[in-house]
């Protein structure tokens, strides 16, 4: 059993969750440690014990994550996390969510049988692509998936409305900047978005009409790396290079863990 704090922390945050009261030979803490293990090194269900050294069948395992999945709880579990997340950050500085930045990805799918589309850049096959929202400190605030045919400019507004951090209980006498490449430029989302509090913040295309750009602006553009740097992290869990699992909500669920784990430093 792990005596990392940070999962002693999340293991008590799932039995608070979690109804059944009856005593289990693998305890949830032993299943946290087995799952993120498992993301990292993508090994076969079946031989997760066996690197574990635990003495119980991979189906104890699976089936503890798949209950957790079907009742949403790692997902309530990041979101509690996001939301001790940011007022440590708030105490700090108020300004502290003042710049977002925004990204996608595609993802090669195997087995995937929803939230896939035609990829033009690998030879149009089905893949999924994954949209992050994450600040200055690489911490994913908004994370979403859809086929890879999907435009940037249509995930933005979801992106948006599925942000897990309150945005009002920062200083909103700044504005709010949502950092993204040239893929996010659409007029329509700068409207709806606007309505929110935010502003769209893109380079400009060649064929667009050149306006003044402040400094802190320009820094701001410069500092949207860290979204970048956030999808070089996650190609470290060797899981996300292929997609095989069936459900997307699973392979979303995969992903919120090593959200959970990306917070271990700042919570």
């Amino acid at each position: 059993m792990s005596t990392d704090p940070f999962l002693v922390m999340i293991s008590k945050m799932i039995d608070k969750r979690d109804p059944s009261q009856r005593k289990r030979k693998v305890d949830n803490l032993t299943c946290i440690e087995c799952i993120i293990t498992f993301i990292k090194v993508s090994i076969p269900w079946r031989m997760l014990p066996q690197l574990m050294h635990l003495d119980c069948s991979y189906t104890t395992i699976y089936k503890r994550y798949t209950y957790w999945v079907k009742n949403r709880i790692i997902e309530e579990v990041w979101k509690e996390l996001l939301g001790i997340y940011q007022s440590t950050q708030l105490r700090k500085s108020s300004r502290f969510f003042n710049t977002l930045f925004i990204d996608s990805s595609h993802i090669r799918n195997a087995q995937g049988i929803d939230c896939t589309g035609y990829n033009a850049l690998d030879r149009n096959r089905h893949n999924t692509k994954i949209s992050c929202i994450c600040d200055a400190a690489g911490i994913v605030v908004s994370c979403q998936f859809y086929p890879s045919n999907y435009s940037d400019c249509l995930t933005t507004e979801e992106a948006v409305a599925q942000l897990a951090i309150d945005l009002s209980l920062q200083d909103m006498r700044r504005r709010v900047y949502l950092v993204g490449d040239k893929g996010y430029i659409s007029k329509r989302v700068q409207v709806i978005i606007s309505g929110v509090g935010i502003t769209l913040l893109t380079p400009y295309r060649k064929d667009m009409k050149k306006q003044t750009v402040s400094q802190e602006n320009k820094n701001r553009l410069k500092a949207r790396v860290v979204v970048e740097h956030l999808f070089c992290h996650l190609d470290r869990y060797r899981r996300f290079l292929v997609r095989f699992e069936h459900d997307c909500k699973y392979f979303e669920s995969f992903h919120q863990l090593a959200f959970i784990e990306m917070m271990k430093k700042y919570v």
